[in-house]
């Protein structure tokens, strides 16, 4: 049996977040890299390290709003960002991995006694 089944590989993410603040948007995008990550089902993911980060797109939406329409003016403001992320991945290729085939009773096997051996008297 291969002692070491994992391997290493770089792969760029593209992600995209959006928040109240710079902060919140940055870090809705970059909690969205597993999800990217693990759409590959081939593979176990073990480790994810960002390497290089690009940004694509990053914009300022602002408005202004009313309450009835005429009271209590406030700005409201939404950063948007759009990242391309260079990540190494240790990844564990599952086709590489060879299951033992066992087969055993049911779980929920119930035992039924024999009754032939009930009606004539055996234990």
């Amino acid at each position: 049996m291969n002692s070491e089944i994992n391997d290493y590989q770089i792969k760029t993410v593209r992600v995209s977040g959006e928040g109240e603040t710079r902060q919140r948007a940055f870090a809705s995008a970059l909690s969205s890299i597993r999800n990217e990550i693990i759409k590959d089902e081939s593979t176990v993911t073990l480790q994810i390290v960002p390497k290089k980060v690009r940004i694509l797109n990053a914009e300022r939406v602002s408005y202004q709003e009313k309450f009835l329409f005429f009271f209590f003016k406030r700005t409201r403001v939404t950063y948007k960002i759009s990242l391309a992320i260079d990540v190494e991945l240790n990844n564990v290729d599952l086709a590489e991995v060879s299951f033992v085939d066992e087969k055993i009773q049911s779980p929920d096997h119930i035992r039924i006694p024999d009754f032939s051996k009930l009606i004539r008297g055996d234990k």
